[in-house]
């Protein structure tokens, strides 16, 4: 119907603005979810909880944003849509992993990961293989998270997602950065950064040079960690909160490394901040 036809626009809308602004987000959900109180429309009930699933999730507030996912896994579940029950469970996941909640988060990327594999769905699987191969990379579990990005890396190729690969590089770079293996986490940060220029993921791509700028320090390369950071400065702007401060205090490193604290301090104040 046309009012099917409205509430599919409407959770659009409100994907859109997601990460540009999240009460326009909202307004857009709360209409459409408003319009399916008298509609017998499940698949648009099961969409819309997921998007205000996400906004609490942006807000983070992960119990709101958690019971809004049950909602949605029960509707999808009652659908036979195995594709989107994995898609709650990714959520779910995310949610536990923001929290630091790893071994929960775990648990629901892998059953995501299992329904997508019973149900012979290959799209958004390596996408939910690389989640979990993060939540290994923060609880130390590497050789287990290399695995897990060789088989994403794998299943990446099939309905060439570039997106995927270029994350599954970024992963196995922090893999070894952590493990002590410079060179080759150097070779791998190098490696994603074509790729997301190829998806435009300009946040990303900042990711890998402040990841490369951070190695590059490590290794005492003060001028290549300058360049690097220097270089992720450019796509700044459209990263969270989280890997600004993350930026600054690389960069405030780098300059107290070279005795420049008068160029170190405002960036630390501005971290605080």
């Amino acid at each position: 119907t046309s009012q099917n036809g409205r509430v599919d626009l409407l959770i659009d809308l409100g994907w859109e603005w997601l990460f540009a602004d999240l009460a326009k987000a909202q307004q857009y959900a709360t209409e459409a979810d408003s319009i399916l109180r008298d509609l017998d429309y499940e698949k648009g009930k099961g969409n819309c909880a997921v998007l205000l699933g996400s906004i609490e999730k942006n807000r983070g507030n992960c119990s709101g944003a958690e019971k809004h996912y049950q909602a949605a896994l029960k509707i999808r579940s009652k659908l036979g849509d195995r594709a989107g029950v994995a898609s709650c469970y990714n959520n779910m996941a995310r949610c536990f992993k923001a929290n630091n909640n790893f071994d929960q988060a775990i648990k629901f990327f892998q059953m995501g990961i299992d329904m997508l594999e019973e149900a012979n769905i290959i799209k958004t699987r390596a996408t939910l293989l690389n989640n979990l191969a993060a939540c290994y990379i923060s609880t130390g579990q590497f050789p287990k998270a290399l695995e897990v990005l060789d088989r994403s890396v794998e299943i990446s190729k099939a309905p060439n997602d570039v997106n995927a690969r270029a994350e599954s590089f970024l992963n196995m770079g922090l893999a070894h950065e952590r493990l002590g293996n410079y060179t080759l986490a150097r070779d791998f940060y190098l490696k994603s950064i074509p790729l997301f220029e190829l998806v435009n993921a300009r946040h990303q791509i900042a990711k890998c040079y402040m990841n490369l700028g951070n190695l590059e320090l490590k290794a005492n390369n003060f001028s290549a960690a300058l360049e690097a950071l220097w270089t992720a400065q450019m796509d700044l702007a459209g990263t969270s909160a989280r890997e600004k401060v993350r930026f600054s205090s690389y960069l405030a490193a780098v300059y107290i490394h070279l005795g420049q604290w008068e160029k170190a301090q405002p960036l630390l104040f501005k971290s605080l901040e």
